[in-house]
């Protein structure tokens, strides 16, 4: 039988498959011992950003007009399947660095896990939406309506 699929929605299904193994550890795991390395490393983002790149590079669209600076050429460039999949990959890592954020956050906050994994889910459906409910809860629960953070590094903290 042949597929019937383009090879962007293989991709497609792919970068989706993929994302949801560490989403799944970040919302379902929080005291397994790889959780930190997920939520801390910079590895996974740069390997997904990788292939980002390496699509991004291999094949990139030729749609005259297209572009990212008018409403109408950024139309055009959606009407490819293939800048839709790059554009979709994006979308998937920014919304898990903003989640892996999340979980750092909170344990920063000292936040109960519990509390974070509605933000979590919102998070991987609705990134944005997933961030304001997180800045709710962080402000209710800590009375604090700062995101001042600290350096990991001492010596950058004086």
């Amino acid at each position: 039988m042949t597929n019937l699929l383009p090879p962007e929605a293989g991709l497609f299904e792919l970068f989706n498959t993929i994302i949801c193994v560490p989403w799944a550890v970040l919302i379902f795991a929080p005291h397994y011992s790889r959780t930190r390395w997920v939520a801390q490393s910079i590895w996974l983002p740069l390997l997904l950003l990788s292939l980002w790149l390496m699509l991004k590079l291999a094949k990139p669209p030729k749609l005259d007009g297209a572009g990212i600076f008018s409403f109408s050429g950024f139309q055009l460039l959606l009407t490819s399947p293939y800048t839709s999949t790059l554009l979709w990959l994006q979308v998937l890592i920014w919304d898990f660095i903003l989640g892996t954020w999340i979980v750092r956050d909170a344990k920063r906050c000292r936040i109960r896990h519990l509390w974070t994994v509605p933000a979590l889910v919102l998070t991987f459906i609705s990134g944005p939406l997933g961030l304001i409910l997180y800045y709710v809860q962080r402000t209710l629960l800590t009375r604090s309506f700062t995101l001042e953070e600290t350096a990991a590094n001492p010596r950058l903290n004086s």
